[in-house]
């Protein structure tokens, strides 16, 4: 499969609007939720708002990347500033720090790889960019299983944070412990 990795291109705005709203309606379908039509479109509105602001300000306030098939987004993830819960959650000042999130990955190719490539590109894009540590957090059961699989176990775990029973978990790594991984 060849996956091409680069910022998002404008033509593709509505194509990239599709994606979030193909990935956070099966999500929350897969964690019990998809009935709740009213965070379904929350979550949506949030990341298209995100992609968005990617290209109103060219990159500066929110970078993202996209990979791409045969023309075709199928993937994404971005860097920004820490969102509220992080800097609500963490137990350190985030000032300056970047979060990684917005990884979303169209169900069919899902466990291919491409969140690990874009992941892999993202570690090379913030040391480009001079920094050398990042956040990500995870509330969905599903991603916070492959996080702790790929990052290890969770940096704070922010108990019965979304009800009884649903915790929230926040990762912080600097980049010098994270390895940068491609199967070729």
């Amino acid at each position: 499969m060849n996956i091409i990795i680069q910022k998002p291109e404008i033509s593709k705005r509505e194509e990239i609007h599709a994606l979030f709203g193909t990935v956070i309606h099966r999500t929350l379908k897969l964690e019990g939720v998809g009935d709740d039509y009213e965070l379904t479109a929350e979550l949506i509105a949030d990341q298209q708002e995100l992609i968005d602001l990617c290209f109103e300000t060219d990159g500066e306030e929110c970078f993202f990347l996209t990979a791409v098939h045969e023309g075709k987004t199928v993937g994404t993830i971005c860097r920004r500033e820490c969102s509220d819960i992080i800097k609500d959650c963490a137990d350190r000042d985030v000032s300056g720090v970047q979060e990684i999130g917005s990884v979303y990955i169209l169900p069919q190719f899902q466990g291919k790889g491409i969140a690990r490539l874009l992941l892999n590109a993202m570690y090379i894009t913030l040391i480009a960019q001079g920094y050398d540590e990042f956040w990500l957090d995870s509330g969905y059961e599903i991603a916070k299983n492959v996080w702790a699989k790929v990052l290890g176990p969770p940096s704070i775990i922010m108990k019965d944070y979304w009800a009884e029973g649903v915790d929230h978990h926040l990762w912080h790594k600097k980049l010098d412990e994270v390895s940068i991984e491609f199967d070729i």
